[in-house]
C-alpha cells in the first residue's frame, strides 16, 4: 500500500477498530464488563484488566472505562498509527483499582450481578469482590491485606486457572491440582459460614461446594458450565480428558473422552446456542470440536481438528453473535478466528485437508495469547492481551481491543459489489474513495447487510 509497516497496513485494510495498549505490569486475565451506557456512535463499557506485579507495587484489578465504536464509525487513517513502536494508545479511562490477595491468575465476570468478579490465584479458594464495595487503592491503604468479599471453599490443592461462571445465574465452576472440579452457587451465601483461610487472616464470608466431582486424574486446567442447564459441566486436564458431568448425580461421570488431545488440555469453551458442541485447545497446538451426540464407547466424536496454531493453545472462545465464529489464542502469539458453518450445521468431520475454515489471523501481539473475550455488547468485537518481549529484547505486556471488518465475513457477493466502490484504491492506491466509505449502512452480524 506504501502507507506504512506490513503491520500497519494490516490495520488499516483488515480491522473495523483496533487498539493497543503496552501495560506497566504482565497480565493474565482481561475481560469485558457492563455497559456503562450508549450514545452516538460509541458504547462506553467496562473492561477488567489484572496487573501481575514483582513485589514492588500491591497486585491489582483495574477498572476502566472503554469507549468502543459502532461497526463502520471508525476512521481508518486514524488505525494505522495505532502499532508505532514510541507510542502507547489507552485502551480506556481508570477509574478505580483495587488491590488484589496476591497475582490474579483468571477474572471473570457475572452477567447477573453486574458488580461482582471472581478471581483464581495461586491458592486454594476461589475470591468473589464486590468492585463497588471494594475501597480504591491509594497510598493511604497500599499495605492494607484485602479482602474479598466471598471466598469459595472446597479444594485441597491450588487452583489456579481453571474457572467458569454461568451467564444467566449466579453459578461457579472451578478445577485445581488437586483434580477435582467444583461447583458453587452465590445464591447459598445466606447459609455461609464465616472463618479464617490460610491466605486471609481475618475472617471471611465462606461458602461451600454444591458439587464435588472426581474424575480426573491430574490438574484441571479448563472447565466450563453448561450455557442453560443448571446441572452440567464439562472439563479437561494434564490427564489429557475430557469429561462431561451431571451434577444430579455427582459420583458419576456422565461422557468421558480419554486421550481428547495427545498433549495437555489447557482450555475448553461450550457453544452458547447448540449445546452439543464444545471446543477444546491442548498443548498438541490442536484446536478441536467435539459433538456429544456422537459420543459412544471407542467413539470420539471430534467433528473438527486443526493444527493451525505453531504453539499450545491456551484460550478458546465462540463468539456469542454468530454461531459460526470460534476465536483461539496460543503461545505462538496468534489469535485465530475460524467459521465454522460446515462444522456445527452438520456431523461431518474436517481436518485440515480440504476447505479451509481458518477466517483470519491476529498477529499484532508480541508474545503469548494470556487471555481473550469476545464483547456480549458490541458485536465481533474482542479484548485480549499477551506477554512476550518487544523487537528490542525488552519484556512487553500488550493489551488490544480489535474488531475485524465484515468484508472478510460477510456474503462474499455483497463484499464484491461494494468492493467496486473502492476500483481505485484496489488498483491504483488512491485513497480519496476511503473518505467516502459507507459508514452509515447497518450490517446484521449473521453476514447479511441491511
Amino acid at each position: 500500500m506504501g502507507r506504512g509497516t506490513a503491520a500497519e497496513d494490516r490495520v488499516g485494510c483488515m480491522y473495523d477498530w483496533f487498539l493497543n495498549h503496552r501495560l506497566p505490569w504482565p497480565t493474565q486475565t482481561c475481560r469485558w464488563g457492563p455497559v456503562q451506557e450508549r450514545g452516538k456512535n460509541r458504547t462506553k463499557q467496562t473492561l477488567y484488566v489484572a496487573e501481575q506485579t514483582d513485589g514492588s507495587a500491591p497486585n491489582t484489578i483495574v477498572m476502566m472505562h472503554v469507549d468502543v465504536p459502532d461497526p463502520r464509525t471508525e476512521d481508518p487513517f486514524t488505525m494505522w498509527s495505532y502499532l508505532d513502536a514510541s507510542k502507547s494508545y489507552p485502551i480506556g479511562k481508570r477509574v478505580k483499582t483495587i488491590r488484589h490477595a496476591g497475582e490474579v491468575n483468571v477474572l471473570r465476570e457475572f452477567p447477573v450481578r453486574p458488580q461482582l468478579v471472581c478471581t483464581h490465584t495461586d491458592a486454594k479458594e476461589v475470591y468473589v469482590w464486590d468492585l463497588n464495595a471494594q475501597p480504591a487503592l491509594t497510598k493511604s491503604n497500599a499495605n492494607v491485606e484485602p479482602k474479598p468479599d466471598i471466598v469459595l471453599v472446597g479444594h485441597e490443592k491450588d487452583a489456579e486457572f481453571a474457572l467458569s461462571v454461568s451467564a444467566n445465574r449466579t453459578q461457579v465452576a472451578s478445577g485445581g491440582q488437586d483434580g477435582l472440579v467444583i461447583t458453587w452457587d452465590l445464591e447459598d451465601e445466606q447459609c455461609s459460614v464465616v472463618q479464617e483461610n490460610d491466605v486471609l487472616k481475618d475472617p471471611t464470608t465462606c461458602i461451600q461446594p454444591r458439587a464435588r466431582l472426581v474424575g480426573h486424574t491430574g490438574t484441571v486446567d479448563g472447565v466450563a458450565l453448561h450455557p442453560t442447564s443448571e446441572v452440567e459441566v464439562a472439563s479437561v486436564g494434564t490427564d489429557k480428558k475430557l469429561i462431561f458431568w451431571d451434577m444430579r448425580d455427582p459420583a458419576q461421570v456422565a461422557v468421558k473422552v480419554e486421550g481428547a488431545h495427545t498433549e495437555d488440555i489447557a482450555c475448553i469453551d461450550w457453544h452458547n446456542t447448540k449445546d452439543m458442541y464444545v471446543a477444546t485447545g491442548g498443548g498438541d497446538c490442536l484446536v478441536k470440536v467435539w459433538d456429544r451426540r456422537m459420543m459412544r464407547p471407542g467413539i470420539h466424536a471430534c467433528v473438527f481438528a486443526s493444527r493451525e496454531h505453531k504453539g499450545p493453545l491456551t484460550h478458546v472462545a465462540w463468539c456469542p453473535q454468530d454461531e459460526r465464529m470460534l476465536a483461539s489464542g496460543a503461545e505462538d502469539g496468534k489469535i485465530m478466528l475460524w467459521n465454522l458453518a460446515g462444522v456445527v450445521s452438520t456431523a461431518t468431520v474436517q481436518t485440515d485437508e480440504g476447505s479451509d475454515p481458518l477466517m483470519f489471523e491476529h498477529k499484532e501481539h508480541s508474545g503469548q495469547i494470556t487471555d481473550l473475550g469476545w464483547n456480549h455488547h458490541c458485536p465481533m468485537t474482542l479484548i485480549s492481551s499477551a506477554v512476550g518481549l518487544d523487537r528490542k529484547g525488552c519484556s512487553q505486556c500488550t493489551l488490544q481491543s480489535w474488531r475485524i471488518t465484515d468484508l472478510i465475513f460477510r456474503d462474499t457477493s455483497e463484499v464484491l459489489d461494494e468492493l467496486e466502490m473502492y476500483r481505485d484504491f484496489v488498483i491504483a492506491g488512491k485513497v480519496d474513495c476511503l473518505r467516502h466509505s459507507p459508514a452509515t449502512q447497518h450490517i446484521d452480524y449473521d453476514g447479511r447487510a441491511g
